[in-house]
């Protein structure tokens, strides 16, 4: 595919145009384009003439046509060029025409200079531009210089290897009623489990317009794991492990384990509740309720008829009536102020200030 071009020269009757015709598809010339490049090159022409010449070879066989523009003989016209710059700044493309009929032609080691003296650069194509003073190809648009443009990275993110958004919705059971003893309120961890990991902000890389200019990424945010204790923090500083068996939590974006959970009460906030490590209450374990946990459960306000299940000791600080259901299994001891209507068994000892109605098994 070649497109069409055209040439300016001189006869004796005046300033002539050679409009030459594409080849496979390429795109033809324009009146405006000739118009445009005599104007440049300060030539009067007439435009009706010019019309009428673009039209009548339009029309004819030939692949060439001659027609005058005007009756002024005009001086040669050497090889000329219309260099375009994209806005910004990373594209210079160039488009040229031939010299007039005896006019001389550019070489490519004056074209490059010019380039330098327009203060492109960087990126130039030395192999396309040398080509095309090999084998020209006018009212052709090609690239001869391309700068880099920035690449830009993307921001630090954490990716957290448990549930951070945790909740306390009831869930609907198969029967249609309101599940409130499993609740989604706690996040188990054990020791050793990998709880984040850290994914480094990527900066990019500066780019390069066509006159050298540096075009830098936007910026990135930068983020670092913030954690608490019981955790440790790899030596890549990358990723966090936890240090024990207890649970985790993300707190305005700090991770927090502890092997100790704490809770208000143990009620339909929470549901029932099942830990690797200790418990703390600090009110009262509702009726129907259970605990169990492979520490120690300390209860500062009452049991009612809850099941509470401990792998250490079982501390009542206001003492249990389980209501005729209520049930301490512990492998340490139980400590209660009173114990009442209950079920009690400890490999260890028990230690209260009353026993009501209650059937307890200690030993020792």
């Amino acid at each position: 595919m070649r497109n069409g071009y055209f040439q300016i020269g001189c006869t004796g009757g005046g300033t002539v145009v050679r409009l030459v015709k594409p080849v496979d598809g390429g795109n033809e010339v324009t009146a405006r384009e000739i118009a445009e490049y005599l104007s440049g090159h300060g030539i009067v022409y007439d435009a009706g003439l010019l019309t009428k010449g673009i039209q009548t070879a339009a029309s004819v066989a030939n692949n060439e046509f001659l027609f005058l523009v005007n009756k002024d003989i005009i001086p040669e016209i050497r090889e000329s060029y219309v260099l375009t710059i994209r806005p910004d700044k990373m594209i210079a493309s160039v488009r040229f025409y031939p010299p007039s009929m005896k006019g001389e032609r550019m070489t490519a080691q004056e074209f490059l200079m010019d380039l330098k003296v327009k203060g492109i650069v960087f990126g130039i194509k030395e192999k396309e531009i040398e080509a095309f003073f090999e084998k020209p190809r006018y009212c052709t648009d090609f690239i001869v210089a391309m700068g880099v443009p920035a690449r830009n990275g993307c921001d630090a993110r954490i990716k957290y290897f448990f549930n951070t958004d945790l909740h306390s919705r009831p869930a609907l059971s198969e029967d249609g009623s309101v599940d409130f003893f499993h609740l989604n309120t706690i996040c188990h961890c054990k020791k050793g489990e990998v709880l984040a990991r850290l994914y480094p902000e990527d900066p990019g890389e500066n780019g390069t317009t066509i006159y050298g200019e540096i075009v830098k990424p936007r910026e990135v945010k930068r983020k670092h794991l913030e954690f608490g204790r019981n955790i440790t923090l790899s030596p890549d500083r990358l990723q966090i492990t936890s240090d024990v068996n207890g649970h985790v939590a993300l707190v305005q974006d700090k991770v927090f384990v502890s092997d100790v959970l704490e809770v208000e009460n143990v009620d339909t906030s929470t549901g029932d509740i099942e830990y690797e490590g200790s418990v703390l209450v600090n009110g009262n374990v509702l009726t129907n309720f259970s605990i169990k946990a492979q520490g120690h459960v300390e209860i500062r306000g009452v049991v009612e008829g809850a099941r509470i299940e401990a792998g250490g000791d079982i501390i009542i600080a206001r003492g249990m009536n389980g209501m005729g259901r209520g049930v301490l299994a512990t492998k340490g001891n139980v400590v209660a102020k009173y114990l009442e209507n209950a079920t009690v068994s400890a490999k260890g000892y028990v230690s209260t200030e009353s026993i009501l109605h209650s059937r307890v098994m200690a030993g020792t």
